[in-house]
């Protein structure tokens, strides 16, 4: 067995830790109709947001009205990137992308692109018992506060949802097959819990893999994130 080693720059990150409550650490979010799923991991935070249509019609999400919201700052996801997905036999996969108004649409079948259409909407559509993935915001900033420290090795500060630093929303309206009434409100809350100041030789940690899913040939090492979770982001600083 031959194994081999990857080389990394050290460096210093901040890794922010969210919560929907007290008692909780995962950000799922569900009402009667849909089911919502946030995976945050990234640098400055990626809101990665998975919308799961529970109901046997199809949802209706006006983009227009539905907004993210940070410490009291609404932003439209009207301008953001769209992935949707579904099960099917023929392994169809549809990328959608919002710019301005217009979707743009690519339909892959086994890896081979099959069309490319441009849709005007300010709607998305979720057909029943299917999910659609946001790539929404990069969201994050740097928390500074005299009792946090640059990290030599790791300093830490907690929160809870009174006097928490960052508090965000995100606010989804939505209706029932092509309906422009009975407009519905599904509102989530959450809020930075933890914050973490690390040095890069406490959060690195030695993973081994292989190429081969199996798990055969050579094993390989590399150092990854310890702290990556799905309500959790970093940010890489500098010290002075």
């Amino acid at each position: 067995m031959v194994t081999l080693s990857s080389c990394f720059t050290y460096s210093n990150i901040q890794v922010q830790e969210l919560r929907k409550d007290d008692n909780s650490e995962n950000l799922i979010f569900e009402n009667t109709d849909l089911k919502i799923s946030y995976f945050v991991w990234g640098q400055y935070g990626q809101l990665k947001t998975f919308i799961y249509n529970k109901s046997d019609s199809i949802i209706k999400i006006d983009l227009e009205l539905s907004h993210f919201v940070e410490n009291g700052f609404a932003y439209p996801f009207m301008n953001n990137a769209i992935t949707s997905y579904t099960s099917s036999v023929d392994n169809k996969y549809v990328e959608n992308s919002l710019v301005g108004n217009t979707l743009l649409t690519n339909t892959y079948s086994n890896g081979i692109k099959i069309t490319n259409q441009t849709i005007p909407t300010n709607s998305i559509y979720i057909p029943p018992k299917s999910t659609k993935l946001f790539n929404l915001f990069t969201f994050g900033s740097l928390y500074s506060n005299c009792n946090l420290k640059k990290a030599t090795d790791s300093s830490s500060l907690t929160f809870n949802q009174s006097n928490s630093p960052f508090y965000y929303r995100t606010l989804f309206y939505y209706s029932f097959n092509k309906s422009e009434s009975n407009i519905q409100k599904f509102e989530n809350n959450f809020w930075t819990s933890k914050i973490s100041n690390l040095s890069e030789y406490i959060y690195n940690v030695k993973e081994h893999y292989y190429l081969n899913e199996c798990k055969k040939g050579i094993e390989f090492t590399r150092y990854v994130n310890g702290y990556k979770s799905g309500n959790r982001f970093y940010i890489n600083y500098t010290t002075d």
